[in-house]
């Protein structure tokens, strides 16, 4: 197994979850005894270790006898403590049985030992010497993206304001390792995909958005546009339309018959530019009435939003009932 790969997420269990889940996948014979055999083996076991739990500071703090209910979990806390320490390994063991190492410093005392125990799958800490002299470094190689993303994703969901500096004081304050703002960048955009989903995935649920849409909003109208580009292959997005339905018919009940049409640029991977139709209530406050997201902002989009509108509207082709000026101050 890849270490790296094995050490990216936290697992924290109570105790008795963990002691079930080491002991319920071994196999007894007919008599039952087998598995009798090590239940009473892991009993021995915990009488003088204990399993390992996260402090409550974030900190990891190993020692002799911890418990872990499988190597995965073992090697991902194993990778918290050795950049809170800002340990260099020098690989010695570590197969499906033991796990062996000590610092890259051959002078340095540090060492820790853990094998596998009778279950089969659970891990313990048979030995560990902590005596680690060797200087520190300012950032530790191992704290890539992936790994912050996954320390801080809780952080993160309490404070998605949550910028870089930020991120820095969190992770110096609980591992004690200084991080490039090139890391923390990418693991802030990778805990925002994850909580807030990606913006490809946001895209295909474009028609399920606007059949709720209408569904909520009876004399809405949505339009969206896909090119295809050939069989079994997903349709690309071009450009979509919604108008409010109630918004439209407040508008022409109440409003006066001026419409303002604007545009902005989106950020994000997709970019593209967004389309808005707005009114004026009784207070000269902006009263919404359509939007839409396009490639650009070119005759070809605004034409297509326009005659979106008009038909929302319910203009002819002889209507000059309603004024539309633009942030230019063009009027049409």
């Amino acid at each position: 197994m890849d270490e790296e790969s094995a050490m990216e997420d936290d697992v924290d269990l109570d105790a008795d979850t963990a002691y079930r889940m080491m002991l319920g996948n071994e196999e007894e014979n007919e008599d039952g005894s087998g598995s009798q055999s090590i239940v009473d083996k892991m009993a021995k076991v915990f009488k003088t270790g204990r399993l390992w739990i996260r402090n409550s500071h974030g900190k990891v703090e190993l020692k002799e006898g911890d418990i872990f209910s499988c190597k995965e979990d073992f090697l991902r806390v194993m990778k918290d403590y050795i950049i809170q320490k800002g340990i260099s390994l020098r690989k010695m063991k570590n197969d499906r049985r033991r796990y062996t190492q000590t610092c890259k410093n051959k002078e340095c005392k540090f060492r820790i030992h853990a094998s596998v125990l009778v279950d089969g799958h659970s891990w313990m800490i048979k030995s560990i010497c902590e005596d680690h002299v060797c200087s520190v470094k300012e950032h530790h190689k191992r704290a890539g993206a992936t790994w912050v993303a996954t320390r801080l994703l809780e952080d993160f969901r309490n404070n998605k304001d949550m910028n870089v500096g930020t991120a820095q004081k969190i992770i110096l304050k609980k591992f004690s390792t200084h991080l490039p703002d090139y890391t923390c960048w990418r693991a802030l955009r990778s805990m925002r995909s994850m909580v807030e989903g990606r913006h490809g995935d946001g895209y295909k649920m474009l028609p399920q958005y606007m059949e709720v849409f209408i569904e909520k909003n009876r004399d809405s109208q949505c339009f969206i546009r896909w090119q295809d580009i050939g069989p079994g292959v997903n349709p690309i997005f071009r450009r979509c339309q919604i108008c409010i339905g109630s918004s439209i018919t407040a508008f022409k009940q109440h409003c006066r018959p001026l419409i303002g049409i604007d545009a902005c640029h989106l950020k994000g991977p997709y970019q593209g530019v967004l389309l808005t139709a707005m009114a004026l209530d009784g207070n000269n406050g902006q009263f919404p009435l359509a939007y839409g997201v396009a490639d650009c902002e070119d005759e070809t989009e605004w034409s297509f939003f326009l005659h979106g509108l008009a038909v929302a509207l319910g203009c002819t082709a002889d209507s000059s009932r309603y004024t539309i000026i633009s942030m230019q101050l063009d009027v049409f």
